[in-house]
């Protein structure tokens, strides 16, 4: 599964707190808004999500994946590592 099919699929998991995306090979994460239908209807992606581990990628542009993953609202731990907010 991509990145892009998570976020197409984010308004069927409004529940999802923690996402093992791990070992997936992603290179970048494309922009969280405006990549699906949903976005005209200002559905928010994965809004209950908490925690996302990414570890083992080929993430290249961390400014820009901190930039995208900031946009999730209860996201807090990244890649196990990584705080977002505290």
């Amino acid at each position: 599964m991509y990145h892009l099919q998570v976020v197409r699929l984010s308004p069927s998991l409004p529940n999802l707190v923690e996402f093992q995306f791990g070992f997936n090979r992603l290179e970048v994460l494309e922009p969280l808004s405006g990549t699906s239908t949903f976005a005209e209807a200002k559905v928010p992606v994965l809004p209950k999500l908490e925690t996302l581990n990414l570890e083992a990628n080929e993430l290249s542009d961390w400014t820009e994946t901190i930039r995208e993953l900031s946009k999730l609202p209860k996201c807090v731990v990244l890649s196990d590592a990584i705080c977002l907010r505290s």
